[in-house]
């Protein structure tokens, strides 16, 4: 493995790994959260980690004017990853807003992108509401409202900024109920991320409200923008993600020419933590170039199977 820092056309450093050795690369977005799940696909390809500017271990960015174009800078970023390494083709996977985000990338240099796995990804227009049963975060709240009072009292008496490693894992243990059905699997990951002044909830909570969340929902995407993309999309998503509710999973794979869903029934927002033998021998028969036996393609967004997924 080999590991450093791509330095992008506005001066910002990007943080990277690299593994694998195979003619076939992969790009994933967001090294800090992904790399340790997702590096055992390394047998079968090059894979490239990075992390966005201002997150992970990548440069953190006060200027504004380097922030403020949103999902469409990360969409930049990513192609100066593709060029420092010189490649020609590549397969990308992204996470949640970076399921939009690397559909995006695909859009605009689709001559570079073979296949592209989108995972919980964010719906593409904000502006559309899914029935109840596509929508997990309408169900009883996850946290508990004791919880979240403590942390506002934290907050409140100064305590992010006297013990900011501190707060960040207090933050990040009340929250990880969001993001995963078992909180306990992902602990030491959030623990980690916690250490990170990029990730810490007071500039996490800043970039997405003032940057990344506006310019998504000035892009508010139609179903007839994004058909014409004719590459292999595979789309794997939970039936309980709360932060990117399933029906985003079944528009997505409902409105793309060539996209099949893979649902995973009981799956958060990070799928791969239920069902990892599911998700991950998925994406590899994907990625070698064949379809996985559960995905299937979507003919109406208000519909579930229920022999679909596990």
């Amino acid at each position: 493995m080999e590991q450093g820092y791509i330095t992008t056309d506005d001066g910002v450093k990007l943080f990277h790994q690299r593994i694998g050795d195979a003619d076939s690369t992969v790009i994933i977005p967001n090294a800090l959260l992904l790399f340790d799940y997702f590096k055992y696909l390394a047998s079968d390809h090059t894979l490239i980690f990075y992390d966005m500017r201002n997150r992970g271990q990548s440069d953190a960015v006060r200027d504004p004017d380097k922030l403020s174009r949103g999902i469409h800078q990360d969409v930049l970023d990513l192609e100066a990853v593709r060029r420092h390494f010189d490649i020609e083709k590549i397969n990308l996977i992204g996470h949640s807003y970076l399921g939009l985000m690397v559909f995006l990338y695909a859009s605009v240099y689709h001559a570079h992108v073979n296949r592209l796995v989108q995972i919980g990804p964010a719906q593409f227009n904000p502006a559309q509401t899914y029935p109840p049963h596509l929508r997990a975060g309408d169900k009883k709240p996850v946290i508990a409202p004791e919880k979240m009072e403590e942390l506002k009292k934290l907050e409140q008496s100064g305590y992010a900024e006297t013990n900011p490693v501190e707060h960040s894992k207090k933050w990040y243990a009340v929250n990880s109920a969001i993001y995963v059905s078992k909180p306990e699997k992902t602990a030491e990951l959030f623990s980690k991320i916690a250490e990170y002044p990029n990730e810490r909830p007071a500039n996490i909570t800043k970039h997405y409200m003032e940057n990344l969340i506006p310019s998504i929902h000035k892009l508010a995407l139609k179903e007839e923008q994004i058909g014409d993309y004719s590459q292999p999309v595979l789309t794997i998503h939970g039936t309980e993600d709360i932060p990117s509710p399933y029906g985003a999973g079944r528009e997505w794979a409902k409105s793309l020419r060539n996209a099949r869903l893979l649902t995973i029934k009981g799956g958060s927002h990070f799928p791969w933590v239920e069902s990892p033998e599911i998700v991950f021998s998925s994406i590899r028969t994907f990625l070698n170039g064949g379809w996985p036996d559960r995905a299937e393609k979507v003919e109406s967004v208000d519909f579930i199977n229920a022999e679909q997924g596990q």
